[in-house]
């Protein structure tokens, strides 16, 4: 596992805030879609009454409900797609990173495999 020595240079700093950024990007992104999985799944199972049967507030609290769902999932690791998202936009080019740096970011340093 690669370990990321103290970061003092200037570009050290940039990288990682470049790596910051795209994983921060890369997780809202997951999160989108899962919860618009999450979503579709709600709306396979029967209609209950909460909330007095007032459609549009508990239209309003599941859909909250379900945003909350997908943000926990993505913060205890998600279904990858995150890392698959970083992954390809270390592969088109978008600009290089230190994978030292951006293994650190992932949930307790572990190495990703960039093949």
């Amino acid at each position: 596992m690669p370990v990321v020595q103290n970061i003092s240079t200037t570009t050290d700093k940039a990288a990682l805030l470049e790596v910051q950024k795209r994983k921060k990007a890369a997780d809202e992104l997951e999160g989108y879609f899962v919860h618009q999985m999450i979503r579709e799944m709600r709306k396979t199972i029967p209609k209950d009454e909460l909330l007095g049967g007032n459609k549009f507030a508990s239209d309003i609290y599941y859909d909250m409900l379900d945003e909350q769902m997908a943000q926990q999932i993505v913060q205890s690791g998600g279904f990858g797609y995150s890392k698959q998202i970083v992954k390809a936009m270390e592969k088109n080019g978008s600009a290089s990173v230190n994978k030292a740096l951006l293994n650190q970011q992932y949930k307790g340093g572990m190495e990703l495999n960039w093949n």
